[in-house]
Order: structure tokens, then sequence, then C-alpha cells
């Protein structure tokens, strides 16, 4: 699907949240017009999600766009998500880009259940998240590999 530029439309209503947030695997491959997997703040489609899975999709930047400014669903949310695997997104620099965070004091713990990070063959990428001055909870991280990354300077 070359010519997809996204999966769901920037603005969910509720009823198809609630359906997307049925979801346990997510996978996607060869999607170069793919800007994004999710829309911004995907937090409440994500109640079930286990997997991610992301490869050849050359227009993608991040994996996950969370705007603090206009999210009210982070409170209390804890996600299922146990796995992350993106291979050969040539333009990656981040797994979670994050904006609108002005408060030292904010825990960002709704992906504190991944376990595993697998990144491979993706030449931009340049952090795990995009730096903040917040604490951002990965206590159940017991694996990260990072293969073929090169940084951009």
């Amino acid at each position: 699907m070359e010519n997809l530029k996204q999966i769901w439309p920037c603005h969910l209503p509720t009823v198809e949240k609630n359906n997307v947030s049925m979801l346990r695997v997510i996978s996607v491959r060869s999607c170069d017009s793919l800007t994004n997997i999710f829309p911004d703040n995907p937090l409440p489609m994500l109640n079930n999600l286990e997997v991610i899975k992301v490869y050849y999709c050359g227009s993608i930047e991040s994996i996950f766009n969370i705007d603090f400014e206009t999210v009210s669903e982070m409170d209390g949310y804890i996600s299922r998500l146990r796995s992350i695997t993106v291979d050969y997104l040539s333009n990656l620099r981040e797994l979670w880009r994050m904006s609108g965070v002005n408060n030292s004091n904010i825990l960002i713990n709704g992906f504190q259940g991944v376990q595993s990070i697998t990144i491979s063959g993706c030449k931009r990428f340049k952090d795990i998240f995009t730096p903040v001055t917040t604490s951002f909870d990965l206590y159940a991280l017991i694996n990260y590999t990072a293969d073929e990354v090169f940084r951009v300077t």
C-alpha cells in the first residue's frame, strides 16, 4: 500500500476509538507514504494493544505523537503494550514524540509495561523519546536492541 497516507483520521469519534481499542497487534509493512501509525494522542486507542511492528515505511518520523497541551487522557492510563519493533524506517527520529510538556513533575507512565524495543536499519534514529523535562517510565524494559542505527549530527 505504497500510497496509504494514514490508517486512521487525525481525530476519531469515541465509537471508533472503542472499536480500535480492541486491537492486540498492529503490523504495518511497506507503506512509504504513511506519515504516522496513530493519530495524535493515541492513548485511548491502545487499551489492549500488546505488539507494534512497523517495517519499511519511509515517511514515518515517530511512532507515538503525544501533545500534553491537548491530552486529557494521560492520568491513570496504563497500556498493555509489551513489544515495539521497527525496521528500516528511513526517517524515524524517535519512538515517542512529545510536545507541550512544561512541568518537570509529570510522570509519563502510560508505557511502563513495555518489555522489548527493537530498532534496526533506521538511519536517522536519534532518541527513544523527545528530550523533555519530565520523567518517562519504561520500568519493565528488559530488552533494548538498536542495530544499524546511525546518528544524525
